[in-house]
């Protein structure tokens, strides 16, 4: 709102006041006349009257212009967590995730938010930590979340449990500790009734994560509220809550689908058209299938159906059910612009094809990888591999190459 400031002039008034008479000669002579001379008071000078405040010109407020990146599971298997152990030795540290994510971070920073998704509990005190099928990740993760440069990260999922209910309030406590915000477990029914709203410039946006399951642990009787599991009436009444709550604009990451399939399933489709009808979600990235998966637009807004894995150990050499996509993911960075007053929509998509070289579990940006003279030519297949599947995955709906374009992979010899 503008404020308005009007100016008010006082005019001066003179006052003029005479003097007594002055008389000259003999007053008792006939002949002579008295002569009267009135002399005005001097006019004082007028005061100026005050200058009217001028009223500025209200500065233009340009159109809101962001940028939002995600990226995929953050799965902390066995071996990972040893070349954590192994990186450590050489910094001088217990678990060091940074080398891990060094190539990616700065592509990462670069977004006005930045997302992760932390698919397993994070320990508080590195004792027990595992590897599939039951999850626990060294404290050090949370260090490379953040020196990474990740804002924030969604955190419901089907592994969420594994560590029970202690297991969630260790994760959000590490994240706490480095300063990355977090949404989609919760240490109480306030924090779950209170999802995060993040600032850009003069815009809010609002964060949800959401779960289909947590691999048949049940949620505590005593804490419903620790894990958002998905119903599509609870994901609608929270983007509610939420909007009321200030968000301009909301996202919702949400675990779905079936695990390392391409195509997105029936009951993918029909919850991200509920979500995505609704006015209050603005933005939906899809979680937990491991592979790529298509980007589509429903009533005019972007659903990536899956993300595919950030850090992991899944590939063929390592399980039997795990295809060559299951190495690969990106970095998918999405443009949100004002079109109209108040009007916020997502103009642009931008896809980095990743790829996690399980030699140091290194995550390569494959276009850079490609450019990168000391990549020898078995990762360099590895790597156009990896951007062939990205990219048939990003438009196997056909998806408009106006409104989203994968990074293109440099020719090299």
């Amino acid at each position: 709102m503008t404020a308005k400031l009007v100016g008010v002039v006082v005019g001066a008034v003179a006052v003029f006041a005479l003097s007594a008479a002055l008389t000259g000669g003999d007053p008792e002579s006939p002949d002579q006349a008295a002569v009267e001379i009135f002399a005005p008071t001097p006019t004082p000078e007028p005061t100026p009257a005050p200058e009217p405040t001028a009223v500025p010109t209200p500065t233009a407020v340009p159109p809101a212009r962001f940028t939002l990146s995600f990226t995929g599971d953050l799965l902390s298997h066995g071996p990972v967590i040893e070349q954590a152990r192994r990186d450590g030795a050489e910094t001088g540290l217990e678990f060091d995730y940074g080398p891990m994510l060094a190539r990616v971070a700065p592509l990462v920073s670069a977004a006005d938010i930045a997302v992760c998704h932390v698919e397993t509990p994070i320990s508080s005190d590195n004792t027990a930590l595992s590897g599939y099928p039951v999850f626990n990740a060294p404290r050090e993760l949370a260090d490379g979340i953040a020196a990474a440069g990740f804002d924030t990260c969604s955190i419901a999922s089907n592994h969420a449990l594994d560590r029970g209910f202690t297991g969630i309030t260790s994760t959000l406590d590490q994240l706490d500790r480095v300063g990355v915000a977090h949404t989609g477990t919760a240490r109480s029914a306030e924090e779950q009734a209170n999802p995060p709203i993040y600032e850009v410039g003069n815009v809010r946006v609002g964060h949800l994560s959401y779960t289909y399951g947590t691999n048949g642990i049940p949620v505590p009787a005593d804490a419903p509220w620790s894990v958002n599991v998905t119903s599509i009436e609870g994901v609608l009444v929270q983007a509610a809550a939420l909007r009321e709550a200030g968000s301009d604009f909301t996202v919702l990451s949400i675990q779905w689908g079936n695990e390392y399939q391409q195509a997105p399933t029936p009951v993918q489709i029909e919850q991200a058209t509920a979500f995505l009808e609704s006015p209050d979600i603005d933005l939906i990235v899809g979680e937990h299938v491991h592979v790529a998966q298509p980007v589509d637009i429903i009533n005019d807004k972007v659903v990536l159906y899956g993300i595919g894995n950030f850090l992991s150990n899944q590939s063929p050499q390592s399980c039997n059910s795990c295809p060559a996509a299951s190495q690969d993911g990106m970095i998918f960075t999405v443009t949100v612009e004002e079109t109209a007053p108040g009007v916020l929509e997502t103009t642009h998509v931008s896809v980095t094809p990743t790829h996690v070289d399980r030699a140091f579990y290194e995550i390569v940006p494959v276009p850079q990888g490609l450019v990168d003279p000391d990549v020898d030519a078995g990762l360099a297949d590895a790597l156009r591999g990896a951007w062939e599947r990205v990219n048939q995955a990003i438009f196997a709906l056909d998806a408009p190459t106006t409104l989203v374009t994968v990074e293109p992979m440099p020719l090299t010899p």
